[in-house]
């Protein structure tokens, strides 16, 4: 079966996407699988215009050359299995607000692997687990009208993260309470090797640069009638940054491990509900 020029639409009251996958090929492979064949390159068109805050206007590529799914299962419940040697997202856009207007980023994922597995219901159950052997970001932004401009990269390998959750029919709910009220609960959790992150920015005549170094790290997250959740932590952390509103050059310093938690409510009530920060510097 060959489907082309397969439409991909989201639309809310805050963004819009469209964009467009020029072939789909699926076919049987006599043991129950379907091997699922996309072309390389995906364009995505995206345009966000909130009550509050700054509008994006957004142009994306997806390039995923030579990626391998296979479905199988039933119409109930379909597992997914995927693998790719590398995928990049390239996006340019401007934005319309304060700092930066016009952005340009790159993402690059390779050696991808993972699994999807759909399991029909109320709620609609999902699991999913997905590794990637090395990740980076370059992000870079500028203001035509100023010298104000920012460039940031960041780099991630062994990265390793699983989740599953149910979802009831939220359509196109924005608001998060009403999608925990219509049957949304999720959770995951991700670790990674070592990592890295850069960035350099020039506002208004100052600048500022910032760059940190991990050996590993994790985060989870979990939304549900409970609330949400999230923590992160890392361990072997060196931290270096100088501004030029600093009476120093540079400053350094290392830590053992760092790590945060934060639990809040969601459900809108008209009792007071509990919130939990919790912040810890280990061997600074």
């Amino acid at each position: 079966l060959t489907l082309r020029d397969v439409s991909i639409t989201m639309d809310t009251e805050d963004a819009r996407l469209n964009g467009t996958i020029a072939e789909v090929v699926m076919t049987g492979n006599g043991d129950g699988t379907v091997s699922i064949a996309m072309s390389p390159e995906v364009p995505l068109d995206m345009e966000i215009e909130p009550e509050e805050g700054e509008s994006a206007d957004l142009s994306m590529v997806i390039t995923q050359p030579d990626v391998e799914l296979v479905a199988s299962g039933t119409p109930g419940a379909i597992s997914y299995v995927y693998s790719a040697p590398s995928v990049t997202v390239t996006m340019t856009g401007s934005v319309e607000g304060e700092g930066p207007s016009e952005l340009d980023m790159t993402a690059v994922m390779t050696d991808l692997a993972g699994t999807y597995n759909v399991t029909e219901g109320t709620p609609r159950q999902l699991d999913s687990t997905f590794a990637v052997a090395a990740a980076s970001l370059d992000m870079s932004g500028s203001d035509p009208d100023s010298e104000d401009r920012f460039a940031m990269t960041l780099a991630l390998t062994d990265i390793a993260s699983q989740s599953s959750g149910s979802f009831s029919a939220i359509g196109a709910m924005t608001d998060l309470s009403e999608m925990v009220e219509a049957g949304l609960s999720t959770e995951s959790m991700s670790t990674f090797g070592p990592s890295s992150y850069q960035i350099e920015a020039v506002s208004e005549g100052s600048t500022f640069t910032m760059g940190t170094e991990a050996q590993s790290g994790n985060f989870d997250v979990s939304i549900g009638p409970d609330g949400l959740k999230y923590g992160a932590g890392n361990e072997g952390v060196t931290v270096t940054f100088s501004s030029s509103d600093m009476p120093m050059p540079e400053l350094t310093f290392a830590l053992e491990r760092s790590g945060g938690r934060i639990a809040m409510p969601i459900a809108v009530s008209e009792e007071p509900q509990d919130v939990a920060l919790n912040l810890s510097l280990v061997g600074l």
